[in-house]
């Protein structure tokens, strides 16, 4: 038996639709726990003082070093912001939607979806960047490589 899928994901890439052909190996319904890729979430607190505050996403890109700050960017960024604090919490906030994780240094940790993406700050002509790893569907259920959101600094 084959499911034909019909994908649309236009919001970065530009790219057409394409039909992903999947084929049933099995009739057990699973839990989310039980497929995918997951990271070790268990992380001990290390601080990073230099993450601490809001940042605001201004891009998305397949690699840090395709980042150009004045180049157009792209139209639609589902994570609007991410805010680190002190506590070891983190606040992801999308349209109407927040979502509560944890972070140590070097990561954020969805607990959720467990999974740890790495984050990287950079200095660009004075002004605070931070890029984030992007792990969701794409790279939990298909694998990919993740993809980087970036944020612009808005506070210390």
């Amino acid at each position: 038996m084959y499911m034909f899928l019909e994908v649309n994901d236009n919001s970065s890439s530009g790219d057409k639709p394409y039909i992903n052909i999947l084929k049933k190996i099995s009739n057990k319904k699973y839990s989310l726990s039980e497929i995918g890729i997951h990271d070790n979430i268990d992380l001990p607190f290390v601080m990073d003082e230099n993450i601490i505050g809001l940042w605001k996403s201004v891009d998305a890109v397949q690699n840090i070093k395709d980042f150009i700050v004045n180049k157009p960017k792209i139209t639609t960024l589902w994570l609007k912001s991410v805010c680190f604090n002190e506590d070891r919490t983190a606040v992801r906030a999308y349209d109407n939607i927040k979502w509560y994780d944890f972070w140590t240094k070097g990561v954020l940790i969805d607990k959720v979806r467990a999974t740890t993406s790495a984050y990287d700050l950079k200095l660009i002509n004075n002004k605070e960047y931070m890029f984030l790893e992007w792990k969701m569907g794409n790279y939990i259920y298909g694998g990919a490589k993740p993809e980087y959101y970036v944020f612009e600094r808005c506070n210390k």
